[in-house]
């Protein structure tokens, strides 16, 4: 080291002495790789610095949720069997096997169930006076002629019906013959 100067020194040369000089900064660091852009927004806006995607942790893609196999067989599983019972009953329901009319006496008509709560009944058909009557089971699936069963019980009547056969449960009617219309043949 040399020894320090004082204003009486002669040797002057009027450059500054290298040891006095403050050290040489340090190199910058290298420069990090460009951020995505909504990395460098955000950045921007609040000030924040975000870590470098080598030390970040890595960004677990998950697909969506109906690109899942695993999903896509559990709807397959669930969907398929009700779209099948829904086209059946749609079919068996309109699809009309036979129609006509029976004539008789109203002898039973209830609401019948609990959870598929419908109007089953029995006509009793004589065609002779003196014989056991052939019992005609029925179903009606709707209120309005329910209505006008109920109140020709006791009368001869003719009730039109439609049979639709295969109709996969007994909520729709217990009997495959439903009942569309109600004529009073006597007073």
């Amino acid at each position: 080291m040399t020894e320090p100067r004082t204003p009486d020194d002669t040797e002057d040369s009027g450059l500054p002495d290298p040891a006095d000089a403050p050290p040489p900064p340090p190199p910058p660091p290298p420069p990090l790789p460009a951020l995505p852009a909504k990395d460098a927004d955000r950045e921007r806006t609040t000030g924040e610095s975000t870590v470098p995607p080598a030390v970040a942790k890595p960004i677990v893609v998950q697909k969506p949720w109906h690109k899942r196999w695993s999903t896509r067989v559990l709807a397959a599983l669930i969907i398929v069997p009700l779209l099948i019972f829904a086209v059946w009953a749609a079919v068996t329901l309109n699809v009309v096997y036979e129609s006509g009319e029976r004539y008789g006496y109203v002898q039973n008509f209830a609401k019948q169930g609990v959870v598929c709560a419908t109007w089953e009944g029995e006509l009793a058909e004589t065609n002779v006076p003196g014989v056991a009557p052939e019992i005609f089971r029925f179903s009606v699936r709707d209120n309005a002629v329910a209505a006008d069963v109920q109140a020709s019980i006791g009368k001869r009547v003719a009730l039109r019906y439609e049979e639709h056969r295969n109709v996969p449960t007994s909520c729709f009617g217990k009997s495959d013959h439903f009942v569309t219309g109600v004529r009073v043949e006597e007073p």
